[in-house]
């Protein structure tokens, strides 16, 4: 499965409630924020990083393909609506760190996506370009893929920081993505 789910209620703990947030996501590509991927549920790594999280009170939900694999845990037992999220460090080096809620790990993981997807200058340009036309929102223009097609994400700020209102198809040309950018922003 492409798109982003969460357990099955009956294998995780009986008080656990995903965030809000979390289930706005569902449905959108599991690589929307990537270097972040969302985990699959039901696949065998799925399967197998549960098993690993579940006696530690954790739920697994995300993992950093630009280090060696961090994953991104929710606390089973925070049920607030908006729990800690604890990272997994896997690679040996004792790092350790975490996000005081789920909120806040997603201000990162947006984060991360920018600058993963950076097209440099010309990318640059182009967001000044059309963020100056609406006060509250953000565009980001991003490689969508080897065969240099683009794609365009609107982000609207919150007052829980940065949300994904608006995903483009793919352009094969830049000028193009941008053009439909500011008839997007211009209707908004």
């Amino acid at each position: 499965m492409n798109s982003i789910t969460g357990y099955r209620a009956e294998v995780l703990p009986s008080e656990f409630v995903y965030p809000k947030t979390f289930s706005e996501l569902v449905g959108q590509p599991r690589d929307v924020f990537y270097p972040w991927v969302f985990i699959e549920p039901e696949s065998e790594y799925g399967h197998f990083i549960l098993g690993l999280t579940k006696a530690r009170g954790l739920v697994p939900f995300a993992k950093n393909e630009d280090t060696d694999g961090d994953i991104a845990c929710l606390a089973a037992d925070q049920t607030s609506g908006n729990p800690t999220v604890t990272m997994l460090v896997l690679d040996g080096s004792g790092r350790a760190y975490s996000f005081p809620t789920f909120e806040d790990w997603l201000v990162r993981a947006r984060d991360d996506f920018r600058k993963h997807h950076s097209l440099g200058p010309v990318s640059i340009g182009a967001w000044q370009e059309v963020s100056r036309s609406s006060g509250d929102q953000e565009l980001s223009i991003v490689l969508a893929d080897p065969q240099n097609r683009y794609r365009y994400l609107i982000f609207s700020r919150t007052d829980r920081g940065w949300r994904t209102v608006y995903e483009s198809g793919l352009f094969a040309e830049l000028e193009d993505a941008l053009r439909d950018a500011r008839t997007y922003l211009e209707r908004a």
